[in-house]
């Protein structure tokens, strides 16, 4: 039951955005209100790339031995990011998958 909670709020708080129900999500509303589409794209595996380099970059700089510098990096954008602690929970990969929310989500 905890890590259902604690994996809702990680996902809820963390997680800035989300994808659109289906294929055309967003852009039936421009459609149905009479707008010409000129360009239509999935980016849903740019989504996918950020997702994995976004993870690659938080290992490798885990990964450097610099224990000040991590904490320092980690501080600084803690700062100016209101929900840094939750978005980096959410992502960053831990042993235990349970609690690993981003994962979480597509798991049951």
């Amino acid at each position: 039951m905890f890590s259902f909670l604690y994996n809702l709020y990680m996902l809820s708080t963390g997680n800035e955005g989300s994808y659109p129900e289906c294929c055309d999500g967003y852009i039936k509303y421009p459609k149905n209100m009479g707008y010409n589409i000129l360009k239509h794209e999935d980016h849903t595996i740019d989504y996918l790339m950020y997702s994995y380099n976004w993870l690659n970059c938080q290992y490798i700089n885990e990964c450097n031995n610099n224990y000040y510098y991590n904490l320092l990096k980690h501080f600084a954008c803690y700062l100016v990011a209101p929900n840094y602690l939750e978005s980096y929970l959410c992502y960053t990969y831990r042993k235990n998958l349970k609690y690993v929310p981003w994962l979480w989500q597509f798991v049951r």
